[in-house]
């Protein structure tokens, strides 16, 4: 095994050429790594390509840029149309959860709940080493007069916390005609951060601004574990 030196030589630029290796073992998380190069196993080489570092594991072939005694990994090696470029792909959206309900439901409670027709959407994310994660809320709201709606997440499992107006998008239209019907479409994003990493629930949860009814239809939840 050998510690790879990723200080640069001095002097000037020097000529690039092109290796592959093999990845023995990988850290999606930290990218410590360890690649079979030309049957020798170097550790913690630099890595450019840090895009796709979540579709890369222990058996992918890596390319590697070389300039001198400077070697670093410039991403993984997959060929079109193969099994590996299909692994690849599915790896990258396992980071993307979403969920979505078109019917329409409706609530006139002032605390949040669920609605009259079902419960959610409803989306089990994996949160990473990282602890962040980026929740996107969508829905059309459909309210009469000065009333208005709240759509807010509730979370359980490795995280918990509680559905509040912080984390909201409304639809509102205070001291607006009280006899007009008032369609919102509206999205909003969350940015979590100090999460546990674990499997986690994120449960939609609705609220009407008074005790008129609300509806609302089109929802959405789509979670980005990052």
């Amino acid at each position: 095994m050998t510690d790879f030196e990723t200080t640069p030589a001095a002097g000037p630029g020097q000529p690039m050429t092109y290796r592959q290796g093999t990845v023995v073992s990988w850290n999606e998380f930290t990218l410590e790594n360890e690649v079979n190069v030309g049957g020798t196993v170097l550790r913690n080489l630099p890595v450019l390509g840090v895009g796709d570092a979540a579709a890369i594991e222990a058996g992918s072939t890596v390319g590697l840029m070389v300039a001198g005694r400077t070697m670093a990994i410039i991403g993984r090696l997959v060929i079109p149309g193969t099994a590996a470029a299909e692994s690849a792909i599915t790896m990258l959206s396992r980071q993307v959860y979403s969920t979505s309900i078109d019917a329409s439901g409706a609530t006139s409670s002032a605390t949040f709940g669920d609605l009259d027709d079902a419960v959610g959407p409803v989306v089990d994310v994996d949160i990473r080493a990282g602890g962040r994660a980026l929740v996107m809320l969508s829905a059309l709201i459909t309210y009469e007069g000065d009333l208005g709606g709240f759509m807010s997440f509730e979370m359980a499992g490795a995280n918990t916390g509680s559905a509040t107006d912080l984390n909201a998008l409304a639809g509102t239209a205070l001291n607006a005609d009280i006899v007009t019907i008032y369609d919102h479409g509206a999205t909003r994003v969350v940015l979590l951060t100090g999460l546990t990493p674990g499997r986690t629930t994120f449960v939609a949860k609705y609220r009407a601004v008074s005790g008129g009814e609300v509806w609302f239809d089109f929802r959405n939840v789509t979670v980005f574990a990052l």
